[in-house]
């Protein structure tokens, strides 16, 4: 009973009410026996023998239920199961307290001469129900041996002492029915299985039996997320787990028995790099398109007692996700740094252009400021006019720079595009700069309909016309025009009359803040790099045909509308 009790107070665990039940029966069986002992005649005795049937029945399907809970077969203890373990114990109860009518428990008993033990000759089914008891204890024991054979450590001392424990029991009753028993007609069976509660609450406490539950190796592989393969000598597969059909898009059905090679041809080259080393990882990729995965594959040789390779164990953990992390990891450093280095040449060529218009402004400025009043009204007309011009510029930068800050981050919607109207807005906010360079602008009568967002496209045709009229002949002659591709996409393009640009200079045009000193050194080095982002964000390209002496064409293409 004390077993029992201390049993029922620890922590709900696997199996945990279990022990309880063979506390119950070992106290149960020892009382009654105890009590048909001490009895003075014999149809009391009889009661108090049938009264231990309850705890002889129930105490070898306890055992059995316990040790499949404790081995991690419990999936075994469907309520069908329990009822046909049932069946036997309840009619040899049945019999138990009917045997007067039919004897088949045990014949007529008599008292012991010498004692007040009960000699009870035994029936048929008194055998019957002994059968069937051993054998449920030999399946049990049978399943607590081979534990103790494949477990270790923890494991191993938890399995030695349920077996000893379980042994116990056994060994009373074997005593007893063999005729070896030293006292005659006395009944070790309970005694000894009090013993064996005892030994299986001190497992409990010392072992922590029912808290530390074994777990199959099975079980574990079988849920793993990792991929499991395993190969014999000849590299065919012999075993794989569900993460590992998963993996390799075969069913274990299917895979099982064929060469691995035949599944995964990429095995030889792995095992050719690596032979046969203990612990060796390599990344794979299987599959293709969108169900491409990347693989961690770690190969470990097993061997028998002489080295020999009998099997090989690889595991496979997608680091698919871990890889895409790192590409983006490594992508936002790549930005991250292309960045920086724009923000420094951004703040290089801020200060350089900014410097000349400003340096022009406050100087004339100064000038005005001191001799206005004496000054002739032909040279007063031409500072302001510089003084206007260099403004436009700063203005013209600044508005370059906003725009540069402020295409990454916008998301726009692309629209049918009236380019005439664009064009003549973007020669309009360029008027200064042409009559300035007298320069020829000859558009195209009509233009092919393309999609883009205006604001953005507008600054795109004043960037290109401003490198055009600057960079041009003198004077100054451009040439707009467009084409639509066979692509579908429309080719917008600039030609001007300039010197033309070498193909070293091509390749730096539309590079953010660059400047060609040879043929640029008055430009502020913004503009074709905002032009290159706009028509990159709206699905676009730029380009430029240049050769020396011929000019340049400057284009970017435009998705074209589908009619």
């Amino acid at each position: 009973m004390a077993s029992a009790f201390y049993v029922r107070l620890r922590r709900p665990v696997p199996g945990g009410k279990t022990p309880v039940l063979i506390a119950l029966a070992g106290a149960e069986w020892l009382l009654g026996y105890a009590l048909e002992v001490g009895s003075a005649d014999v149809s009391t005795k009889i009661i108090w023998n049938s009264v231990q049937y309850v705890g002889i029945v129930v105490a070898p399907t306890a055992w059995l239920v316990f040790v499949l809970q404790y081995t991690g077969r419990e999936e075994w203890l469907k309520r069908r199961t329990l009822v046909l373990l049932s069946i036997v114990p309840f009619i040899t109860l049945l019999l138990v307290f009917t045997n007067e009518t039919h004897g088949l428990i045990w014949e007529r008993a008599v008292p012991d001469a010498d004692g007040p033990l009960l000699i009870r000759p035994h029936g048929v089914g008194f055998w019957i129900h002994t059968a069937y008891s051993y054998t449920l204890v030999l399946i049990a024991a049978f399943f607590l041996i081979e534990m103790l054979i494949r477990s270790r450590h923890l494991y191993r001392r938890q399995a030695t002492a349920l077996l000893f424990a379980f042994s116990l029991s056994l060994l009373g009753n074997v005593v007893m029915l063999s005729g070896l028993n030293p006292f005659p007609y006395l009944d070790l069976t309970p005694l000894m299985f009090t013993m064996s509660s005892l030994a299986l609450t001190w497992s409990l406490y010392r072992f922590r039996v029912g808290d530390i539950v074994p777990v199959a190796s099975e079980v574990v592989i079988e849920s793993i997320s990792d991929g499991v393969v395993v190969l014999d000598e000849q590299d065919r597969i012999v075993d794989l787990n569900p993460a590992g059909q998963r993996m390799l898009d075969y069913t274990a059905s299917g895979a099982i028995g064929r060469l691995v090679e035949r599944i995964w041809p990429d095995w030889s080259d792995l095992i050719g790099s690596y032979g046969d080393w203990a612990g060796t990882s390599e990344e794979v990729v299987l599959g293709k398109g969108g169900a491409r995965r990347v693989y961690d594959v770690r190969l470990s040789p097993i061997s028998d007692w002489r080295g020999r390779l009998t099997s090989r164990v690889v595991v496979l953990r997608d680091i698919t996700e871990r890889k895409r992390a790192e590409e983006a990891l490594r992508q936002r450093t790549a930005e991250l740094q292309a960045r920086n280095e724009e923000l420094d040449a951004f703040a290089h060529t801020v200060a350089h252009d900014l410097q000349n218009p400003l340096g022009l402004v406050i100087g004339f400025a100064e000038a005005l400021e001191q001799d206005h009043a004496t000054m002739p009204d032909d040279e007063l007309s031409r500072y302001l006019h510089t003084i206007a011009r260099s403004v436009r510029r700063v203005s013209s930068i600044v508005d370059e720079l906003l725009l540069l800050s402020e295409v990454p981050k916008m998301e726009v919607q692309a629209r049918p595009l009236d380019m005439a109207r664009i064009v003549a807005e973007a020669q309009r906010r360029l008027t200064h700069m042409i009559e300035e360079y007298q320069a020829e602008i000859i558009s195209p009568e009509t233009w092919p309909v393309a999609l883009g967002y205006g604001p953005w496209v507008e600054g795109v045709w004043v960037n290109y016309l401003n490198n055009a009229i600057k960079y041009g002949g003198q004077p100054p002659r451009v040439e707009l025009g467009a084409t639509v591709q066979a692509d579908g996409m429309v080719r917008f393009w600039v030609r001007d009359n300039g010197p033309g640009l070498t193909p070293e200079g091509q390749a730096l045009l539309f590079t953010p803040f660059t400047r060609l000193d040879q043929v640029r050194t008055k430009g502020h080095g913004l503009g074709l790099s905002i032009a290159r982002r706009i028509v990159e964000k709206l699905d676009g390209q730029v380009g430029v045909e240049s050769e020396v002496g011929r000019g340049s064409t400057f284009s970017f293409t435009l998705p074209g509308v589908v009619t």
